[in-house]
């Protein structure tokens, strides 16, 4: 007699199920009759015994017992004379399960899964996509990550969250100009100037002003407010800039060091906050600025007053222009700080040399604003006025000046009439004075030297000329009134000697 046929119709061969059973279905044939059909399951769990499927000729049985991965279902037949015949398929149970996807805050999540089943121990790839001035932080849930695009693996009860948060940028987003030194050490290679504009979303991009070049870097910002930069130079060592931006201690600042491996320099920074439309500078007028030199040493370092003029505008922008007492021209526009800091920087000599100061405006009955004025000059063995160069550092003392407003307001509140011009160190065989009047702002001299002295009344800078007792020869001067602490001062340039003079009661 001829044996049964089997067959399965379904499910297709390596069919992807969606749970742990499964419906099969097949024909058995035989040229007499089919009197049994059986299936068993096998897979890594192991191999089930045969149990007896539904019907014969058209047949049915639901497995249970599906793994995740490749199961075998195997299907035999009987006839009353024959041994049995055996069918086989291979199925891949799939399993699945639903994703759970939220987010945290502004901003979406790429493909939105959420809900939908997914097969579980399959790799997925999702990313988080920040709303405007927003920023992706971390992914938490089912598993803890800053990666971003996320790669994971789907399983049972998966719950992603995407987490996102404002910018903590918008709020310090600006302009940032301030010094670094190593201040205890002014060498003109650790010092300079620093400027930074930051966007809202912590991007920024700066210039460094050292030993006279100019050097451009970018950089972005942590959300802990840290970022690193190492800085190419051509020429030279690489800079090492570490900065702190403050975002939860609204001191407006960005401070850190600057390094070349060698030496380490302090740095701080402050923001521009003032506006002439809403936020106006309560400094915003006219000053002048002294500098006291060393009559006492005018041989090494200069003994005359450096001097300048300062203004203030309502949107915190300070404007210097001024003289150094070896005659050399400085000049420089920044921003005042919220708390009334102006960072003084100007390069000088070619880059060999440099002023340096932070200047604090805070009035008092003798000072507008003071500050520790750093000056270097290098050696310039073909200078005329201190070749040698110096490293010296003194006290600066700015005014508030305010213009008279016609003759018989006195620029300077003499209690007399009378003054004194007086002149000492530059070159000088000793000190001399000259006796003056002045009345209605205006210098008449009383001595019998040589001298003359006017006052331009819109800026509270002087100037003038003078014949030593006993020369031939008239020596310039110039210099600035110090109108709290009523008298002016500045420098005269004899052979190769910086000079005092000094204008009071």
């Amino acid at each position: 007699m001829t044996p049964p046929a089997v067959t399965i119709s379904s499910p297709a061969a390596n069919s992807c199920q969606t749970n742990g059973s499964i419906t099969v279905t097949g024909k058995a044939t035989d040229n007499v009759a089919v009197t049994l059909v059986e299936f068993r399951l096998e897979n890594e769990a192991g191999v089930t015994d045969y149990f007896p499927a539904n019907g014969t000729a058209n047949w049915s049985a639901t497995v249970g017992g599906l793994i995740p991965g490749t199961n075998t279902i195997r299907v035999r037949a009987y006839d009353a004379e024959n041994l049995p015949v055996e069918a086989a398929r291979q199925v891949i149970f799939v399993e699945v399960a639903p994703l759970t996807v939220v987010t945290n805050g502004e901003g979406a999540i790429t493909p939105w899964h959420d809900g939908q089943l997914l097969d579980v121990g399959r790799e997925y790839t999702v990313q988080g996509k920040p709303a405007r001035s927003h920023f992706f932080t971390h992914w938490s849930g089912s598993m803890e990550s800053t990666s971003n695009p996320l790669m994971f693996t789907m399983s049972t009860g998966f719950v992603l969250r995407g987490n996102f948060v404002l910018s903590p940028f918008i709020a310090v987003a600006g302009s940032y100009n301030g010094l670094f030194s190593e201040f205890e050490n002014n060498q003109i290679e650790s010092s300079g100037f620093l400027s930074l504009k930051l966007t809202e979303l912590g991007a920024f991009s700066a210039r460094i002003i050292l030993a006279g070049k100019r050097i451009s870097f970018s950089g972005k910002f942590a959300l802990d407010g840290l970022a690193t930069n190492v800085v190419l130079r051509t020429g030279a060592s690489p800079l090492t800039v570490l900065l702190s931006l403050d975002l939860v201690g609204g001191t407006d600042q960005i401070t850190g060091t600057i390094s070349d491996g060698v030496w380490t320099a302090s740095l701080q920074t402050d923001r521009a906050v003032f506006n002439k439309t809403d936020n106006q500078a309560m400094q915003t007028g006219r000053y002048t600025l002294i500098v006291p030199g060393n009559d006492e040493d005018a041989a090494i370092q200069p003994g005359g007053d450096s001097f300048g003029s300062v203004t203030v505008d309502a949107g915190g922008n300070v404007k210097f222009s001024g003289t150094l007492a070896d005659g050399t021209k400085v000049s420089q526009k920044a921003p005042l700080s919220k708390n009334g800091w102006w960072p003084l920087f100007v390069p000088l000599y070619g880059g060999g040399g440099s002023v340096l100061s932070w200047v604090i405006f805070v009035e008092s009955s003798e000072a507008s604003f003071t500050g520790v004025f750093t000056w270097i000059k290098p050696v310039l063995p073909n200078a005329k006025f201190y070749p040698n160069g110096f490293v010296v550092q003194r006290e600066l003392s700015g005014s508030s000046y305010r213009p008279p407003t016609n003759s018989m307001d006195p620029v300077l509140a003499f209690t007399t009439t009378t003054g004194q011009v007086e002149f000492s160190a530059g070159n000088l065989a000793e000190p001399f004075e000259n006796a003056v009047m002045f009345v209605n702002n205006k210098v008449s001299v009383l001595g019998m030297d040589k001298l003359t002295l006017s006052i331009t009344l819109s800026s509270g800078l002087f100037s003038g000329s003078v014949t030593p007792p006993g020369a031939t020869f008239s020596m310039p001067f110039r210099g600035a009134l110090h109108q709290k602490q009523k008298y002016g001062s500045g420098f005269f340039l004899g052979v190769d000697q910086s000079g005092r003079v000094r204008f009071g009661e």
